[in-house]
Formats: structure tokens, sequence, C-alpha cells
């Protein structure tokens, strides 16, 4: 009987002290990381610890990208900014809790003339996976 308590509490120990754990958060990687000039594409951001309810606002270079949803925690998808020019840009994200993360020239912007075929198959394996 002793053992069975014994177990039984350390399982809630372990349920209470872990409860509060949460992953840590993190930022790896955009996908696709590539799209038009003329934005309003959407885009996954890869990491880890993203909570619903959580603020978290993404920035594609300066500008900020709109329609920021928590997909799960290792996923973020938002709607990306349009650019007057093709370019690599930095993506940052930063989040209510005061914590920013930076993607260097994570995320390129071209002209669809100039999209090569890379390109278009990883937009493509991007539409497959949703559907």
């Amino acid at each position: 009987m002793s053992k069975t308590i014994t177990i039984m509490g350390l399982a809630l120990l372990v349920a209470l002290v872990c409860g509060g754990c949460e992953q840590e958060l993190g930022v790896k990687k955009v996908s696709p990381a590539v799209g038009v000039l003329a934005g309003g594409e959407p885009v996954d951001i890869l990491g880890s610890g993203f909570q619903p309810g959580m603020g978290i606002t993404v920035y594609f270079g300066t500008t900020k990208a709109s329609n920021v949803v928590v997909r799960g925690s290792d996923k973020i998808t938002v709607t990306t900014p349009s650019s007057s020019e093709p370019k690599a840009v930095d993506v940052r994200v930063a989040t209510d809790n005061g914590k920013e993360f930076l993607l260097r020239e994570a995320f390129r912007y071209v002209t669809k003339s100039n999209m090569d075929i890379r390109d278009l198959g990883q937009r493509k394996s991007l539409r497959d996976q949703a559907e």
C-alpha cells in the first residue's frame, strides 16, 4: 500500500512540476523562404514554444506581416507584406513578453519572372502539404 501511495505521490509531484513546464520559445526557419513582391502569401515560421493567444508580431525587413496565427507549439503562419524590390530580408519575430528572434536574410522576395525552378518546387511542395 505504501509503495502505491509513494508512486502516486511521485506522479502527482511530476505532474505539478511539469504542468508549468513550457517548451523553450525559439524560431528556426521560414518556409517557404521565397515569395513574390506583391506579398499576400502564406508563410510558416517554424520554431518551438508557441502558444495560442500569445501576442506575436512578425516583420519581413521593416514591414509588419499580417494574419499572424499560432498553428501549434512549433508553427506560426503569417501573410507576407509586399516589397518594392527583389531582395533578401531579415525575418524578426517579437512576442508580447519581450522576447525577440531574428533570422538573417531568411526570406527572399523575387519577381515572378525571376523565380527559378527550385523556388517553384518549394512553393508547390508547401501547397501539397496544405491540402
